[in-house]
This record gives structure tokens, C-alpha cells and sequence, in this order.
């Protein structure tokens, strides 16, 4: 469940590193944590929107969007489709 958002440094210590190490290495591959994430909780609403029993509230909850507008807002910014019509494509 992405609801728990982990931070840069949860992230680093996981992985064993600190958190300015892990900063760098993602600023020297051209990308921040914040792009990463975001990255990673659209990447799972694709995969959950090809479930069509699964309501757009409870995507956006499970990836840890407070709002299903907001998760609308974020998926249409990188996707240039709301969730509905990427879901409405996926099924034809």
C-alpha cells in the first residue's frame, strides 16, 4: 500500500545510504525523489485502473492521495488523461 508515503530518508536507509548519497545519485541520473514517487504512484494507478471493479476513490486512497481530485489532477498531468478515459481506453 503506497497510502504510507516514505520519505527520501526512509528510502535511503533502507537501501543503506544517507540521504544526501541518494539525493546525488538520483540528481546525477537527471531525476529527484519527488519525481521518482510520483513516477511510481502513476505507474500503479495504470496498473489499478485496468481493473475495472476498482473504484477511483480507492486508487487514489491506496496511493495515498487525501483527495480523488488530486489523484485526477496528477494522473491527467502526466497521463493527458483523467483516470476515467485512460480507464475507458484500456477497455476497448
Amino acid at each position: 500500500m503506497l497510502a504510507h508515503r516514505f520519505k527520501v530518508a526512509d528510502a535511503a536507509a533502507s537501501i543503506g545510504m544517507s540521504t544526501r548519497s541518494l539525493q546525488r545519485r538520483l540528481a546525477d541520473r537527471g531525476l529527484s525523489y519527488s519525481v521518482l514517487m510520483e513516477q511510481t504512484r502513476i505507474d500503479t494507478a495504470r496498473s489499478l485502473l485496468g481493473e475495472e471493479h476498482v473504484k477511483l476513490q480507492d486508487i487514489a486512497t491506496e496511493l495515498g492521495y487525501q483527495h480523488s481530485t488530486h489523484f485526477s489532477r496528477a494522473f491527467k498531468r502526466v497521463c493527458a488523461v483523467s483516470p476515467r478515459i485512460y480507464r475507458s481506453m484500456q477497455q476497448h
